[in-house]
């Protein structure tokens, strides 16, 4: 039996066809997907349970990011949490703080943290009903003073949705 060069050169084609669809499906429509999806968390929703206990009754407004060390799209995101880091030091003290949170565990957000050079960063502890209510690192909820949801985004944000966080967190200060 012999083979052909043509034969050889279509199957190497078509490996390739494949390599490339996998590529960018992981890149747009994998991570749109995730961006996209719910956190389990509605606008007005309050914090119940091991949830409620997140420090957030003592700024009137609290990004909570749940993070894993080992997460891509954490990581990719880091520019964009070192902008929250920025805001909160430039906001009033009680107005706005940024929580990291690990979706492994408090050693997970602090293994992020450390990671990433996210100086001046609050990790707290991991409540026990997180996987609960999320499923997807990255995920960044705003919570006002009476620990209801004022804002939910999942996975690697757009500038567009940087932008809405940025405009949500100064909405709920300038409003309260």
């Amino acid at each position: 039996m012999t083979v052909r060069w043509d034969t050889i050169a279509n199957v190497a084609t078509t490996m390739m066809c494949v390599v490339v669809i996998y590529a960018v499906s992981d890149r747009l429509i994998f991570s749109k997907s995730i961006k996209t999806g719910a956190t389990g968390y509605r606008i007005g929703q309050q914090l119940t349970g091991s949830m409620a206990e997140l420090p957030v009754d003592n700024s009137r407004v609290t990004a909570i990011v749940v993070v894993t060390s080992s997460c891509r799209y954490c990581s990719e995101s880091t520019s964009f949490y070192r902008e929250l880091l920025a805001l909160e030091s430039q906001a009033r003290p009680g107005d706005f703080k940024t929580v990291f949170v690990g979706f492994m565990g408090s050693e997970d957000a602090e293994a992020f943290v450390t990671k990433n050079d996210l100086q001046g960063s609050s990790v707290a502890p991991t409540p026990k009903e997180l996987r609960v209510h999320i499923d997807a690192t990255p995920t960044l909820l705003l919570v006002d003073e009476d620990k209801r949801i004022v804002g939910s985004w999942v996975g690697k944000l757009t500038e567009d949705d940087e932008k809405d966080v940025v405009s949500t967190v100064n909405a709920v200060l300038k409003y309260r």
